[in-house]
């Protein structure tokens, strides 16, 4: 049963992946960049993404958001 969940929620990770890849280019710019982070966003997703009914698309771009300013804090130490 837990399996049957968690393929539901991969499947609507995986609905709005290119909506992803389109925020990511409008974040960070360079190509090689947005794919990185799609893919670590993706990556948390699937390990947290909510539960509990929250919309998905707020909390990736949230995600998307936060990541970028942690690589930008990183590389300005």
């Amino acid at each position: 049963m837990q399996d049957v969940h968690r393929a539901d929620e991969l499947e609507k990770l995986m609905a709005e992946l290119s909506w992803l890849r389109r925020l990511a280019g409008a974040l960070v710019r360079d190509d090689n960049d947005a794919k990185d982070l799609v893919q670590e966003t993706w990556l948390v997703a699937a390990e947290h993404a909510p539960t509990d009914g929250r919309p998905l698309k707020p909390w990736l771009s949230r995600v998307a958001v936060n990541l970028v300013r942690m690589r930008s804090r990183a590389s300005k130490r």
